[in-house]
């Protein structure tokens, strides 16, 4: 619609200014209008006072500035005023049509989280390639034992947090935004989730440390919660009935974390690995720092749909939680997570079941000079 030229307080505050001090050229002028419409206004002064009472028109001052670039806390202050309020008593779709509006028209865009890592796939496969040349051939040329039997002794551990609130992995942000990152508060509306901007993570979190051999063999998980041993968080822990049954390991440590202390716990607690403690012989490989994406069997397969399965059991305990999202990662996502890291090669083998492999070239060390 066509706005206005004039509006009716400026329509009567002219007709005023012509019965004051009369009709004019110049009293026209200055109104910027012609006399004969300053005429007209002049004896239709009472229509245009009547109309201009019941008015809804803003005059200048009576209506903010507008926005032409949102600020990015103006988009979550918006919604947390007005969303509430706005979608009590509309349907579904009404409310979802109105949130997409608000999207696109604030710029918005629904994204997955990302990390903020900088360093190229590229550099860190140099690395993850030359991790699993050295794995493969410790465990073709060097490993005692022969045929597929020697998987059954490859085991490779992962450890992750699982936060009481499990958030989802979508948040909204603007369009163009090279890092994506959230922390904290989620909001349901008729149960879709989304991640609110500039809020703290929950504190509370438990460390669960998942580990399988190659052929698909699961250890029961240990699960690290946060305190002091021997107090009552620990007493709790011991009797959960997972913990007695063996199908999981429960521990406390100041910070979740896992030490020494805990590690050897979790070894003695295995009914599986504790006859044979003192007669294994165990070689530790540890992962090049950086490159745990490409190289680490749990991180490549498995963790990903570990999470998943937490997020879709939230509404119950924690300890089933991990318990039931573990049991769910069958062993082939395991044996595939070995192969896709490279831990297990793929291809013909010699009569005995060993793979053919050179040996990986020394490190270089190099010397610096005083």
């Amino acid at each position: 619609m066509r706005e206005a030229l004039y509006t009716n307080a400026h329509r009567l505050e002219s007709a005023d200014a012509a019965i004051a001090a009369g009709v004019s050229s110049t009293l026209a002028q200055d109104r910027k209008c012609h006399r004969s419409t300053l005429y007209r206004w002049k004896k239709r002064r009472d229509e245009i006072a009547a109309a201009a009472s019941n008015s809804t028109v803003l005059l200048p001052g009576r209506r903010g500035p507008k926005t032409i670039e949102m600020g990015r806390g103006h988009a979550a202050k918006q919604s947390s005023r007005s969303l509430n309020a706005f979608l009590v008593g509309r349907s579904e779709a009404a409310s979802i049509e109105y949130l997409r509006r608000f999207r696109l028209r604030n710029r918005l865009s629904v994204r997955h989280v990302t990390h903020k890592g900088r360093r190229k796939r590229s550099d860190v496969q140099i690395v993850a390639d030359e991790f699993g040349h050295a794995m493969i051939y410790k465990l073709e040329a060097s490993f005692s034992l022969e045929g597929h039997e020697k998987y059954q002794h490859l085991f490779n551990m992962d450890q992750t947090s699982i936060y009481v609130d499990m958030n989802p992995k979508t948040t909204i942000t603007f369009q163009g935004d090279h890092d994506v990152d959230v922390s904290g508060l989620s909001i349901s509306i008729y149960d879709f989730i989304i991640s609110a901007f500039g809020m703290s993570e929950n504190s509370f979190r438990a460390s669960v440390f998942l580990c399988a051999s190659a052929t698909g063999y699961k250890l029961p998980p240990l699960i690290v919660f946060a305190g002091a041993k021997g107090c009552k968080v620990e007493a709790e822990l011991r009797k959960n009935t997972l913990h007695k049954e063996d199908k999981l390991v429960l521990a406390v440590q100041k910070n979740a974390y896992c030490d020494e202390r805990i590690m050897i716990e979790w070894i003695k607690e295995m009914s599986t690995v504790r006859a044979h403690l003192e007669d294994a012989m165990t070689d530790v490989e540890y992962v090049p720092p950086g490159a745990t994406m490409l190289t680490q069997p749990m991180d490549v397969a498995v963790m990903a749909g570990f999470k998943r399965e937490c997020r879709e059991l939230y509404a119950k305990h924690h300890c089933v939680h991990y318990h039931s999202a573990w049991n769910w990662i069958t062993p082939e996502t395991i044996r595939r997570g070995f192969v896709m890291a490279g831990s297990v090669p793929i291809g013909p083998r010699t009569p005995d079941g060993r793979f053919t492999i050179a040996q990986p070239p020394a490190p270089q060390l190099t010397s610096s000079s005083t």
